[in-house]
């Protein structure tokens, strides 16, 4: 059985490389899981698909402002960790 939940414009704050980041955007939280049987447990699994990202930025502390960064994959993983974190 697969279930999925979308969830719209959503704003997470996560830490990469010793720096803070923040990210607005939309995700799919998707949840499959298997009934289990005499011979064999249930089993679930949780996955998270990125389907957008609106805004990517970090805090400059020397200008005091907000500097838009582009996303790469390795932020996109931690965003996912940190929703998955959340769960």
């Amino acid at each position: 059985m697969e279930s999925s939940e979308v969830f719209i414009n959503e704003e997470i704050e996560f830490s990469l490389d010793e720096e803070d980041y923040f990210w607005v955007g939309s995700y799919e939280v998707v949840t499959e899981s298997v009934d289990g049987d005499w011979d064999t447990p249930p089993y679930g699994e949780t996955s998270v698909n990125i389907l957008g990202t609106i805004q990517l930025s970090k805090w400059d502390s020397e200008t005091n402002k907000s500097i838009n960064v582009v996303p790469t994959r390795a932020f996109e993983e931690c965003v996912i960790e940190t929703i998955l974190d959340k769960l």
